[in-house]
């Protein structure tokens, strides 16, 4: 234990109100808070299973502006880096202990948890603070080795919980399908996502971006893709398709 964390705990056995103890634990690392856990019950309690506390945590900790580098397909012994966009630029390295050997591709982050693939195609979300792990089933049209599978891990503010989009690319002989999917926590399961009606073809490329609630992709009307006509996106709360020119989304 350093002794900053020292200081804090000497601070607070001066039986500090309870409104204060939280606020001081909120700002505290992740790091920092695992230790804590082990102080007492009610540390324990309030740091684990309190969602308040962990969306106030949240909140204090993405005030800090860092920007997160790893290669697409990593493994084992990969080191992840992140640059601090405040000041002088700072790298930190920091070395990944994934909670498997094989090779993992790697997809998206999302308040602090990684988004990835497995090499058969499950999917996996990772705390890489807590080393808490959570598998999820390939997406039903996944064909080994014909498929190319894409996950992308968003927070949906309205309802406040985590959603996963995944995506599957299927190359045949003269044509390739594109299906998307939501998984479903409460069923178990993944829910098939109608295409959007805006436009003929969108441009699933992998990377998904999102921006103010939603997916992003470019859309077009050409079969050759030559020049994108329109921004389709996907709500991630209610689950809708939405397309605007891109010209008019560039402003």
């Amino acid at each position: 234990m350093s002794v900053g964390e020292k200081n804090i705990l000497t601070m607070m056995s001066v039986d500090l109100p309870w409104d204060i103890t939280t606020e001081i634990l909120s700002r505290l690392p992740v790091k920092s808070l695992m230790r804590f856990k082990c102080v007492s019950v009610s540390f324990y309690n309030l740091i684990s299973n309190d969602p308040l506390f962990r969306k106030k945590h949240l909140h204090h900790q993405s005030s800090f502006k860092n920007v997160i580098f790893v290669p697409h397909f990593i493994n084992f012994q990969c080191r992840l880096v992140s640059l601090s966009l405040e000041g002088d630029v700072r790298k930190n390295r920091i070395d990944l202990k994934l909670p498997t050997s094989g090779k993992v591709s790697f997809h998206n982050s999302c308040d602090g948890l990684f988004c990835m693939s497995m090499s058969g195609g499950d999917a996996v979300i990772w705390n890489p603070t807590t080393r808490q792990v959570r598998r999820f089933h390939t997406c039903p049209s996944y064909i080994p080795y014909r498929s190319w599978i894409g996950y992308s891990l968003a927070h949906d503010s309205r309802s406040d919980v985590y959603k996963l989009l995944g995506l599957t690319i299927t190359y045949g002989y003269r044509i390739t399908t594109y299906k998307l999917y939501f998984y479903s926590t409460e069923k178990g399961m993944w829910r098939y996502i109608e295409e959007p009606s805006a436009c003929d073809y969108v441009k699933y490329d992998g990377q998904t971006t999102i921006v103010n609630g939603a997916f992003h992709w470019l859309g077009s009307n050409e079969k050759r893709f030559l020049m994108p006509h329109v921004v389709v996106s996907l709500d991630i709360s209610n689950e809708t398709w939405n397309a605007c020119t891109s010209r008019s989304y560039m402003g």
